[in-house]
């Protein structure tokens, strides 16, 4: 109900102002890519009846499967909303035939007690089961069950059966479905929000500017060109967007089988895109930061993740290097991920296929690849030091004295110290650990987290102020202006790992950075960096262990 009347005055401002929204849509949906079919279903849309519209709106925005119109229920439609849900499939925007779904779908339809209703209606009742249970039951039977018609009768029997129950049933056409997708993909950029509970929100959005209640900053928007040069452009990036989007909710569910096959889709797809001279020629053409909108980057990053689900099955690991290589070998998609996929491809070949040579040159490839960032190559190059000095398994003396040229020193350890402190015990799992500092003099006691048990270390080491601002506080002009640089230069990579505390002695003029680690913590990869970083700069670094 709440959800009905907060969306009600959304549906009914679209319907109201169609200028406004179309004036929105044709700044975000330029006509070069509107094709014939585009304009058609839109200016198909708009000659709707209300009630029409309003109801594909709703159906739009809710799980794209079947639906059972006697389960469908809006007040602002009607009681009965038979006749509308006959308009719209009169104009081919629903279909109702659902006679040549597969019986798994239709049996998703069902409630659990209709399907344990067949069972007893062909005699193969199992009181105790589950609808998953009942439905193996049933498929079963269709499967081996013999009329004397022949076998196919006792699928057509179910399948009658199974209509009678469902009676009128819809779907949204796929054709209707994927235009206004498209159109909202487009508008929604960069966010690409194209799930059905997003497209939801999106559309609350519009409401909320429309009426005022949410204001965005003015600004000009300065136009030099389109993301999507052609119709061909916005249909392949959308139907990569959706691959994505599928591999995804498998992974969600941990439907791995499924997210296996998607990603083998994806890399089939990738290939294809990587054979194709306009479309690796458009890319090149396009700013980094643009070519995430390419089919290309979306296949790329598809791959990215659905990797991970192929090293769960050993018999998919030769197949999980090739599409490393595959990734590695091209320098046009994704060039942020490709220190990721060296120290993927290297792990995998010293680890899992037990081939440190083949890893060995993983590493020194990676290390002379300028899209490979600091923190990257930081990793990886631990990761050569390591198998450098690995004696069982290892490399023979000629490969090793080649990775050894192409690596880099390890880096000093930033000064240490250690304080011992008191915690609550059984403070629980996954919760952070509180301290407890107790005043023999004043008689009191503290409970802080870690920094805040640090910052009072420091306090009385002579720091007087400190801040637990992780990087918020100003400083120096030179220092910030040498901070502010390595965030400008690659702020994807530098935007993480920067100190947990600034402390400041009045009394030396002296100020230090100290990153805090309770028990069982480790400095990681970013932090280690922006402490060699700033110690480089000038500025005094110290990490503090609590135990």
């Amino acid at each position: 109900m709440y959800l009905q009347k907060k969306f009600s005055p959304t549906l009914k401002l679209l319907l109201e102002k169609p200028l406004a929204l179309r004036e929105e849509l044709s700044a975000a949906f330029p006509l070069s890519i509107a094709g014939a079919e585009e304009i058609k279903v839109i200016k198909s849309f708009c000659d709707h009846s209300t009630l029409s519209k309003k109801l594909y709106i709703r159906m739009f925005t809710r799980k794209f499967t079947w639906h059972r119109v006697s389960d469908i229920k809006y007040e602002e439609i009607g009681q009965d909303m038979s006749e509308v849900f006959h308009e719209l499939e009169f104009r081919d925007y629903v279909s109702s035939d659902y006679s040549k779904e597969e019986l798994n779908v239709l049996f998703d339809m069902l409630k659990a007690a209709e399907v344990k209703t067949l069972c007893k209606e062909f005699h193969l009742q199992d009181s105790c089961g589950t609808k998953l249970k009942h439905v193996q039951i049933l498929l079963k039977y269709v499967t081996s069950q013999r009329t004397l018609s022949g076998a196919s009768d006792s699928k057509t029997i179910l399948r009658k059966r199974i209509g009678e129950m469902l009676g009128h049933c819809i779907k949204l056409c796929d054709i209707p479905r994927e235009i206004f997708r498209r159109v909202l993909m487009v508008y929604t950029l960069p966010q690409q929000q194209i799930t059905e509970n997003d497209l939801y929100v999106q559309l609350l959005m519009m409401h909320a500017v429309q009426r005022g209640t949410t204001k965005f900053p003015e600004y000009s928007v300065l136009k030099t060109g389109h993301i999507f040069i052609s119709r061909d452009e916005a249909v392949m990036f959308q139907k990569a967007y959706e691959l994505k989007q599928s591999l995804q909710e498998a992974i969600a569910r941990k439907d791995w089988k499924v997210a296996q096959n998607i990603t083998f889709t994806a890399s089939e797809e990738f290939r294809l895109v990587l054979q194709d001279n306009a479309q690796t020629s458009r890319a090149r053409e396009l700013p980094f930061f643009l070519r995430r909108f390419t089919s290309g980057s979306i296949y790329a990053h598809a791959l990215n993740e659905g990797i991970d689900t192929l090293k769960k099955d050993k018999g998919f690991l030769v197949e999980c290097v090739t599409l490393l290589e595959m990734l590695i070998d091209q320098d046009i998609y994704l060039l942020h991920y490709r220190g990721f996929w060296y120290e993927k491809l290297a792990l995998l070949l010293q680890h899992h296929l037990h081939n440190a040579t083949q890893a060995a040159d993983v590493i020194i490839k990676a290390m002379n690849d300028s899209h490979v960032n600091e923190v990257q190559q930081y990793t990886i190059n631990s990761r050569g030091l390591k198998l450098h000095d690995l004696k069982k398994g290892g490399l023979n003396k000629n490969m090793k004295r080649k990775l050894y040229h192409n690596l880099n020193e390890a880096l000093d350890s930033p000064p240490n110290i250690t304080i011992k402190a008191k915690s609550v015990p059984n403070y629980g799992a996954g919760l952070k650990r509180v301290y407890v500092e107790e005043d023999e003099v004043e008689h009191t006691t503290t409970y802080s987290s870690v920094e805040e048990f640090a910052l009072s270390y420091y306090q009385k080491q002579g720091f007087i102020r400190g801040q637990h601002t992780e990087g918020i506080v100003s400083l120096g002009p030179k220092l910030l202006a040498k901070i502010c640089e390595r965030l400008i230069k690659n702020y994807r990579m530098a935007r993480s790992g920067f100190p947990d505390l600034l402390v400041w002695s009045p009394n030396q003029l002296k100020f230090k950075f100290v990153e805090v680690k309770g028990p069982n913590d480790h400095l990681s990869d970013n932090q280690i960096l922006w402490l060699d970083f700033l110690s480089n700069a000038g500025a005094d670094v110290e990490v503090c262990h609590i135990k």
